[in-house]
């Protein structure tokens, strides 16, 4: 699944850079699993529960 658009500046930058500056150190990689799982995802029907 594609994601099409992103409020949170930081994470933002996570998903197109790769950048984690401005995200919350205890949540890194919690969002990491959260974004490959939605990115896996063929639609939000495959994203039953996503990880954390």
């Amino acid at each position: 699944m594609r994601i099409r658009t992103v409020r949170h500046g930081g994470l933002k930058h996570f998903i197109e850079d790769d950048d984690d500056r401005k995200i919350r150190r205890d949540l890194v990689k919690r969002v990491r699993h959260i974004l490959t799982a939605l990115i896996a995802a063929p639609d939000m029907d495959g994203v039953q529960d996503p990880p954390g």
